[in-house]
């Protein structure tokens, strides 16, 4: 597995982070990475490759909702 990291952000106790597999087969290649300190929260998505950044600027709207413990980090897209 080569799992690679193409890029991360940090701010206010949230950590993202988006990779690359290249052993992983397609639709489950790019992961982010989300993780929130304060919240105590920590999830991964696998979205599409062509919305990878977008993935990686609003993990959130990405994420299964049962991850998600406060209603106000719930998407409402």
């Amino acid at each position: 597995m080569a799992l690679r990291q193409l890029a991360e952000r940090a701010g206010g106790g949230v950590v993202v982070q988006l990779y690359w597999d290249d052993s992983a087969p397609a639709g489950r290649d790019v992961i982010v990475a989300y993780r929130d300190e304060l919240q105590q929260v920590s999830y991964n998505v696998c979205p599409p490759r062509d919305r990878a950044l977008e993935a990686f600027y609003h993990p959130n709207a990405f994420a299964d909702p049962a991850a998600l413990p406060s209603p106000g980090l719930r998407a409402t897209v």
